[in-house]
């Protein structure tokens, strides 16, 4: 993996190149992959807090990454033929309002057609089963961000949105018109449609129960 704890992977439109995030090394390493699924360790970055989750835009030139233990950083790294550039951008996650509390990012992704991109993060000082709790902030959030040139990222109103207790995944589907999100602590999937200026709202039938404790999520390329 490039290093030690290896927490999150990531691959580009082609599968021609593969991301690991390692934990102890807070760094993102990138591997080649050739045709027969050989891997090639190319490059990599080096981040200033653990690296938790990343997403690659489908045009194959930004690697989104959220990062933290007790504070989240959303960063946007160039991407050119594979190999990973410095960080276009980042942006401290804050909720409004609780802008001392610690918050824990838990799963990025990006929108198919590449225009926004969805972090789920949760409140560490309103949820924090077995310790102590400092903040009345809801504990579960997804931010949404609109993409821009040379890798700008901006909040869409409303933005961040109530997401469950301690959301844990983040997917959107095919069409760009639904975000998923599992919540840990509840044992259910959020569901939002997306609509004008990337906004989203609950979908009515939703949240959706699952098995205990989800953890991840992901939706058919089809979307079906």
């Amino acid at each position: 993996s490039g290093g030690t704890t290896p927490t999150a992977l990531a691959i580009s439109p082609g599968d021609g190149n593969l991301y690991v995030a390692n934990q102890v090394d807070k760094n993102i390493v990138h591997f080649e992959a050739a045709a027969n699924g050989v891997l090639t360790k190319k490059d990599s970055v080096t981040l200033s807090t653990t690296p938790v989750a990343m997403s690659v835009s489908p045009d194959g030139n930004t690697l989104y990454a959220v990062s933290g233990t007790s504070s989240a950083t959303l960063s946007a790294y160039t991407l050119s033929s594979g190999t990973l550039g410095s960080a276009a951008s980042q942006l401290n996650l804050t909720i409004p309002g609780f802008a001392s509390d610690s918050i824990v990012p838990t799963g990025v992704t990006v929108l198919a057609n590449g225009k926004a991109v969805f972090v789920t993060a949760y409140d560490l000082s309103a949820y924090n089963p077995g310790g102590t709790t400092t903040s009345s902030a809801s504990p579960g959030w997804i931010f949404v961000f609109t993409t821009g040139s040379g890798g700008a990222l901006t909040p869409v109103t409303g933005s961040p949105y109530s997401a469950g207790v301690k959301p844990s995944a983040v997917a959107t589907d095919p069409t760009d018109r639904y975000v998923y999100v599992t919540d840990f602590a509840s044992n259910q999937l959020i569901g939002y449609g997306i609509y004008t200026g990337y906004t989203l709202n609950f979908l009515q039938n939703g949240p959706y129960k699952t098995g205990g404790q989800p953890t991840s999520v992901s939706i058919d390329p089809r979307g079906k």
